[in-house]
């Protein structure tokens, strides 16, 4: 069995790399909003959308762009690798990591929008 060249498993790092770079700004340039009821002065973070069904559908479609960023780069990984096994089997490591983060990213981003709107009283 031949390891994977020196050039490949470098190449697999950078593209990693790259990966969780750019998911890392996608996820920075989702702020939450601190909105200040004037009558209660209540105070609650929310997504700039209003209500919990636009949150689920950002939620959604920033999981279902991400998991396609990653499976292309699984799949020209997987090309790079040459059905070297070695290889093959860190890709794979790899992949289902990313893949287990995009997940569980969903998973906050979904349960944050349960929170919505659901101020928190300034101590008064």
């Amino acid at each position: 069995m031949q390891l994977a060249s020196h050039h490949d498993v470098r190449r697999i790092a950078s593209r990693s790399l790259f990966l969780a770079l750019l998911i890392g700004t996608a996820l920075s340039l989702t702020q939450c909003v601190q909105v200040t009821d004037p009558i209660t002065g209540s105070t609650a973070s929310t997504f700039s959308k209003a209500s919990t069904g636009d949150c689920y559908s950002t939620c959604a479609t920033e999981f279902t762009s991400a998991l396609q960023a990653e499976n292309d780069v699984w799949k020209a990984n997987k090309t790079t690798c040459n059905h070297d096994d070695v290889c093959l089997a860190l890709e794979r490591a790899r992949h289902d990591g990313v893949v287990d983060l995009l997940k569980a990213k969903f998973r906050a981003c979904r349960d944050n929008c349960h929170h919505q709107g659901r101020g928190e009283g300034g101590g008064h």
